[in-house]
């Protein structure tokens, strides 16, 4: 009996539990995009939120400021502001079709030759308000007379008139010792529109026409 015991099976090693591998968790690039995508649309629709919240505000605060002026701006006053703007209007207008005769006898006195003498000057006003120019002249020679001619063709006012009637006539002088001479008068004409010689507050007061170059030494012997 005493063997029995001593033969029977007593593990002297301790038994090894069974231990399970850790499991390995995955993460993917694709997880990571979606995470950034969702949170940034989230963000990004709470801003376009708070953005409008911010702009009704504002709208409404100047419909409030809008809406306290109109008060303050009566409708009487509303139709003085009118009325005077009426007013300006029908000024601007009648000063558009104003035209300026004190520019053209600027335009003559700088630009008329010594050795040239004036005899007559008229215009005549139209429906438009565009004046007829009519200017008789006269000088001693037809060389005086061409040369006047180019001078009054290269002002801007009189630009492109009409010079006709040129007559050659002899003066005589009362002394018999004296030479007669030729005498040579010639009429210009020309119609020039309001846009040509507008009316301007200071075209009373000083003239803005300066003599064409290279003959003011010859205007002015």
């Amino acid at each position: 009996m005493e063997n029995s015991q001593r033969n029977s099976f007593i593990p002297r090693s301790p038994i090894k539990g069974t231990v399970k591998p850790r499991g390995v968790r995955r993460v993917y690039i694709l997880t990571y995009v979606s995470y950034i995508l969702f949170f940034g649309t989230l963000l990004a629709t709470s801003g376009v939120f708070v953005y409008s919240i911010t702009l009704d505000n504002q709208l409404s605060s100047e419909k409030a400021r809008l809406s306290a002026e109109r008060e303050l701006f009566n409708q009487a006053d509303l139709e003085r502001v009118k009325e005077l703007e009426s007013r300006l209007k029908t000024s601007q207008n009648i000063l558009d079709r104003h035209v300026s005769v004190h520019s053209i006898l600027n335009a003559l006195e700088t630009t008329t030759l010594r050795p040239v003498q004036i005899d007559g000057f008229e215009y005549v006003k139209d429906s438009n308000n565009s004046l007829d120019l009519t200017l008789t002249a006269r000088t001693q020679n037809f060389n005086d007379a061409l040369f006047q001619r180019e001078i009054f063709f290269s002002n801007g006012i009189l630009n492109g008139a009409q010079v006709s009637e040129i007559k050659f006539e002899e003066s005589d002088v009362s002394d018999a010792s004296a030479t007669t001479y030729e005498e040579v008068q010639f009429t210009l004409t020309k119609k020039l529109t309001v846009n040509e010689i507008p009316y301007t507050v200071d075209s009373d007061v000083e003239s803005d026409i300066e003599p064409e170059p290279g003959i003011t030494e010859f205007i002015n012997e």
